[in-house]
This record gives C-alpha cells, structure tokens and sequence, in this order.
C-alpha cells in the first residue's frame, strides 16, 4: 500500500490528531490565563487610583488633603442635615446665590467632624478623625461650584437626599438638590464652596440670602463703639449696605482702648438707637495693659473680661433696655512699634486671646457677638492684600468684615 501522502493537505493519523488537539487546548488555556492577569492588573491599578483620590479632577488642585481610609471603616447614618433654621438658609441661598458667592458655612450644625463621604459607595460616610464630613447643602442643578480645596471625596444628592454621583467636574447633575464634601476639620473655617465655579484668591465668607426681606435694623440707627478700624468707616459702609441701616453714629476713635469705649458716650448718642456695637480689642494688644483675664472678673479689673463689663455698665446706665452687640478684630501684621501676632505684648497678651476673652465674656453676658477674628477670612497669607498697613482695612479686607458682620446682624431676631 502506498505511504499515506504528507505536506499541507496531508491527513494527520488519529494519535498526532489527538497531539494536535490537546496542543491547542492547552495554548486556549495559557491565553485565557493571561487575559484574566491583564484584567486583574487593570481592576488592581484602577482600585489603587480610586483609593488614592487620583481619577477625579480636583487632583489636578492643591492635593492638600489625605484620601480617607475605608480600611476597617464604620458606616455613619446620623442624621447630618441641620437646624430647621440652617436648612431654611441654606435653601433660600441656593435660589439667591450669585457668582463669587460662598455656600459653605464652616459652622451649620449640619457639619460632622470626625466623617468623610465614600463619593464611590453610595455617598455613605466612613469614620475619618481627621476629617469633617459637611450638611447637605442644596445647589442649582447646572450651575458649576468650586472651592479653594479639594474635592475629591464629595458628593451629589437629589431632593430625597439620595446619592447620585461623585463630585467630579464640579457642575451640579440635572437631578442634583444637595450636594455634601469632605474636607480636613483643620481646614473648614477658611474653605469655600463657590457658587459659579471662579475662586477668588481671599477668602469670602459665608453668604446668607436675604431672600426673604430679613433686615431687622433696615431704617434704624446704630451707634459704633471701636477703634480707628471703625472711626475710618471703611467696613461700616459694607455692613450699612448689608443691613439697610439708615443712621450711623460713629463713636471710633484712633487708638482708644475698650475700656475708655464709653467714657464719652452721651444719652443723644443713644437715642433712638437700635443697638450698640462694640469693636476691639486690637489697640488692647498693640499698646494697651490688660491681660486677658476671666469671663468671671469684675469691671474694675485691668483685663478683657473686666473691661468689656466696665463697658457694658457704661451703657446700660445711659439706657438699660439697649441692645449691645460685640465685634472683636482680625489677624494684623508688622504696625509701627507694636508687638506682633501670635507674639504677646508686654503683659502677655496674645492678639486671639484678647479677641477669644471679647467673645467669650459677651456670651457670659448673653450679648450677640460675631468672630471676625475667625470668621471674616483675614489671615496671615491675605494681610498684606486686605489691609492699608497691615492694620487698618482697605476696601477688600472691609467688605470681608462689613459683609459677614451685616449678615450676623440680619439672623439676629
């Protein structure tokens, strides 16, 4: 019998048939494995980019802040969304707000310090110490918010306060109502989430609408106390606007201490008047001789607390109905011969002392007071761009205090 035919059209006998089969089976097996290696590798690399914060835009930002853990974290579901009043607020900011405008206010009591928001598991919140996880504040679908700081591990919500995505590009979704972030506790006072998406380069403080007409001294008149920072009237133009007031009796003078606020004081000033403001306590620590002292000292003692009292006492016997409101100073720098902050002066006083013992004893005394010395944004990196002389407010360092004190005034009752 002739040799079965070999070449490219040759019939392979059943056993190298059977060769070729289990070759190729085993080839098929070697390729499938490393397909599945390569789709490992990629979930691996995408799993590590998602955990480090790197597949969002906001890296390409300051990346100033530690990703969360979520190793070991424990689910957070308390109730984060604030006092009726704060999310009564934060809705009439939402409809009112205008570019430029801040919507974060580092102190709603909707913020959570010690939370984070997972934006890639359902926007839950994982224990973060670190970190503050914030209310939920509400935004206009479309409408791009941006901040000074980075938003990788932020969220949308829809009206039921369901999640809808990561924070991503910024530009609220069609069906975005709320949107919540995650930022460093340390950071919360001097971070902003703008309305428009343009960060100005100093901070803006919180904007609270005046949608609803809110204005309680809208025609009324106020009488100043204070030092050159209200005799130059550079933030009381800002705070009139803000507040509708219609007369200003301005009772700064250059250099005054607190406790000497009053000493001139007369019943014409007062009359008619919807409140008092007293502003300090920045000459008490540039060239002044009070300490700081205790919420408990008396009005005859050389300290913040006993001055403020001294003050206070000034006033009442002109007019014990009269309302006083407290308004203490910001950060400054290098002025004339005067110490320094964060130095103390002569005595020991420090500048945030001096301005903390202002607002802890108005609260003693149960007087409305606001923190421009925290809150108004004025800071060591900004001084030099909000102040005339590292002192004194210019235009941009007045509207931060006049604006944020103007909206303090509107939420008093």
């Amino acid at each position: 019998m002739a040799p079965a035919a070999r070449g490219l059209y040759a019939i392979p006998s059943s056993r190298h048939a059977a060769h070729l089969a289990a070759g190729a089976a085993n080839k098929l097996k070697d390729l499938t494995l490393v397909v599945r290696i390569m789709a490992l590798r990629k979930y691996l690399l995408s799993l590590a980019v998602a955990c480090l914060g790197l597949g969002s835009p906001g890296c390409a930002q300051q990346k100033t802040e530690v990703p969360p853990t979520q190793t070991a974290a424990v689910q957070h579901s308390k109730n984060t969304t604030g006092s009726a009043a704060a999310k009564s607020l934060s809705a009439a900011n939402a409809a009112n707000a205008q570019d430029g405008d801040n919507i974060l206010n580092p102190t709603d009591p909707g913020n959570e310090a010690g939370y984070a928001i997972n934006e890639r598991y359902y926007g839950t919140e994982y224990t973060v110490p670190s970190f503050s996880a914030s209310a939920y504040y509400p935004v206009v679908p479309g409408v791009r918010y941006a901040s000074n700081n980075n938003l990788v591990h932020s969220a949308w919500y829809d009206a039921d306060k369901e999640f809808l995505a990561p924070f991503g590009d910024g530009i609220a979704p069609e069906e975005a109502a709320y949107v919540r972030i995650s930022i460093q506790t340390g950071a919360l006072p001097t971070t902003m989430l703008i309305y428009g998406g343009k960060v100005p380069a100093n901070y803006k403080p919180f904007f609270k609408s005046n949608a609803g007409g809110k204005q309680p001294f809208k025609g009324k008149k106020a009488v100043l106390l204070g030092t050159s920072l209200t005799f130059q009237h550079v933030y009381v133009d800002y705070m009139q606007a803000r507040t509708g007031l219609a007369t200003i009796v301005n009772k700064g003078v250059p250099g005054q201490l607190l406790r000497t606020m009053a000493d001139d004081l007369t019943a014409a000033d007062v009359a008619g008047a919807a409140f008092v403001s007293i502003e300090g306590p920045t000459n008490d620590y540039g060239h002044g001789f009070s300490t700081a002292g205790q919420v408990t000292d008396t009005p005859d003692m050389n300290t913040i607390c006993g001055d403020l009292k001294y003050v206070v006492g000034k006033i009442r016997a002109l007019d014990s109905n009269l309302p006083i409101i407290v308004l203490n100073d910001t950060w400054r720098g290098v002025y004339a011969n005067e110490p320094v902050p964060p130095a103390a002066n002569h005595y020991g006083l420090t500048l945030e002392a001096g301005c903390q013992a202002l607002m802890t004893t108005a609260d003693y005394l149960g007087l409305p007071h606001w923190d421009a010395y925290h809150l108004a944004g004025i800071t060591p990196a900004n001084v030099t761009a909000t102040t005339q002389d590292q002192l004194h407010w210019n235009s941009d360092g007045g509207a931060l205090v006049g604006n944020g004190y103007g909206d303090f005034l509107n939420q008093l009752p």
